[in-house]
Formats: C-alpha cells, structure tokens, sequence
C-alpha cells in the first residue's frame, strides 16, 4: 500500500518510516514461537544440551540467531510478500483445519484402529496433506510462472 505514494511525498515518508520501526521492534515477538519450537525439539532430541546455564544460553543465543537470518534470508530472496502469506496461509490453515486435529484424535483417543472414528480421521488427514500439497504446488508453479 505505501508502494503507491510518490517516494517525495512526507506521508509517504513518514508512513514507511513507521511501518519499517513497527517491523524492527516486532522482531522480538515473532522469534518467540519458533525459537520456542526449535528449543523445544532440541530439549527433547538431546537434553545433555541443557545441563548447565551456560550450555542453555549459547543454545538460546544461537537458536535466536538461526531463526532470525533464516527470517532475513527469506525477506532478501522473496520480492512479492503475496507469495509469502499465500504460502504461509496454505501451510497454517491446512495445519489447523485438517492436519493437526485428526493426528491428536489418532495419539490421544484409546479406541482401536478397526473403528469408524479412526479412520474418519485417517480419511481426513490424507485429504488435509492433500490440500498441503496442491496449495503449496500451486504457489510454487505461480512464482515459477
């Protein structure tokens, strides 16, 4: 939307300048999530990792710094941030809708696998990692288009 200001125009300006300062101050915020994730992966893989304040910090440190360059690498490469939140919906809401809740019903319910509810919910996480895959092939053939 501030791409259609002149780049002379003082709103225009002043617009960008404030949306670039709410971006850098955001950067906190949005590293928690999969900062927290890939800890949390590294936690449960190796806890010898965690055994002393200062094996936890190099780990938080360097966890922060992967998840923060792997954000710069992907903002450097991508021009069009439609491609990214169309990328980033189709994995989310394929996620929410059709994949996690079905893969929670499977761990967590104590019925057997004969049952109807079981394969109900097979049913509908083949199709959620069906949709997965025709959204995201369908991003990727339009960016490469």
């Amino acid at each position: 939307m501030l791409n259609l200001l002149s780049r002379h125009s003082m709103m225009g300006i002043i617009g960008r300048c404030l949306l670039t300062l709410d971006l850098a101050l955001c950067i906190p915020y949005t590293a928690f999530m999969p900062r927290y994730s890939l800890v949390a992966v590294l936690q449960s893989a190796a806890p010898s990792l965690f055994k002393t304040p200062l094996r936890e910090s190099i780990v938080h440190y360097t966890s922060t710094i992967v998840v923060v360059s792997s954000a710069l690498g992907i903002a450097l490469v991508v021009r069009d941030l439609g491609v990214v939140s169309e990328i980033t919906g189709g994995i989310s809401a394929c996620s929410i809708a059709y994949i996690i809740p079905p893969l929670l019903f499977l761990k967590l319910s104590p019925k057997p696998w004969l049952g109807f509810e079981k394969w109900i919910n097979v049913i509908v996480l083949l199709l959620g990692i069906g949709i997965f895959t025709c959204s995201s092939a369908s991003v990727v053939y339009h960016m490469i288009k």
